[in-house]
């Protein structure tokens, strides 16, 4: 499997209104590819749509250490300014 399938899946579940089944397939994302820091991105904006900022925070921090100059960097930084 892998793990852009489920960042697919988990993105259309946001989507949709389900972060919760978003929340899922992006750990189902990392499981498989644990460096495929973009999931953490989006793992913390569909704990941030649950009101679970702690973990919200954590995958944003996560997403940002491994890839500061990433694609969504200004998005990650922005939401935990908008968390603290």
């Amino acid at each position: 499997s892998r793990p852009e399938a489920y960042l697919g899946q988990g993105r259309a579940h946001l989507e949709l209104g389900d972060p919760r089944s978003a929340i899922a397939a992006f750990r189902r994302a990392l499981m498989v590819n644990s460096r495929y820091t973009v999931a953490e991105f989006w793992l913390g904006e569909a704990y941030r749509k649950v009101g679970q900022s702690s973990q919200a925070v954590e995958a944003y921090g996560r997403y940002l250490e491994a890839a500061p100059e990433g694609a969504e960097a200004p998005r990650a930084r922005e939401a935990l300014n908008a968390l603290k």
